[in-house]
């Protein structure tokens, strides 16, 4: 269940029309968990359910993990919220071969967490980052993009504000196929490689 999170409170109380009179449906709300309630005569349903902010880190990878497509489009800003996401300070892990087309829309951090890690020992997975611009990551290494797989390309995107503790302001990556084409960054910053970091152990 997704809710605008400035509309998020404890608990609600809704009444719905219906031609045969009325059902009322009640919420409550305990940390990103919660209680959805549907009574109408005398029938009750009650079913658990758990809370995404729209546009958190949280709903993003949610969104990211459940579209069965070989692309995903972001149609909207997302920023991390540290009420729904302080479980994802190291990022939104990617599991899948998958292309992120982010529409020109901006992932903010807001100096709080990592932004995207794809760590793949089995060196198979492939992840395709186009018109995202990533701002304010940060982290111990690769803030805004860590990853570790196939091959990756990062195509058309912006890097602003992000610093890591080690390597890699905006990206590291630790596989040698990797292609940044067109991509601006702007005030980033790490100990190795204040924007970018690169390991290979191929000659």
């Amino acid at each position: 269940v997704y809710f605008d999170e400035d509309l998020l409170t404890t608990s609600a109380i809704g009444v719905i029309e219906l031609e045969n009179g009325q059902a009322t449906i009640n919420y409550e709300m305990t940390d990103k968990t919660g209680t959805l309630t549907v009574s109408y005569d005398d029938i009750e349903i009650t079913k658990e359910i758990k809370l995404f902010v729209q546009g958190s880190f949280t709903s993003l990878k949610k969104q990211i993990d459940e579209n069965e497509e070989s692309i995903f489009y972001l149609n909207q800003e997302y920023t991390y919220n540290s009420g729904f996401d302080e479980g994802l300070t190291r990022g939104i892990e990617i599991t899948k071969s998958i292309t992120i087309d982010g529409n020109g829309y901006t992932i903010d951090a807001k100096g709080l967490s990592n932004i995207f890690y794809l760590n793949d020992d089995s060196n198979s997975q492939i992840l395709i980052l186009k018109n995202i611009i990533f701002a304010n990551a940060n982290g111990t290494n690769g803030a805004a993009v860590y990853f570790k797989g196939n091959k990756i390309e990062i195509i058309n995107c912006t890097f602003e504000g992000c610093s890591a503790k080690e390597a890699g302001g905006a990206i590291k990556i630790d596989r040698p196929s990797a292609i940044i084409e067109n991509c601006t960054f702007i005030n980033n910053s790490a100990k190795y490689g204040g924007s970018i970091r690169i390991y290979s152990t191929s000659p």
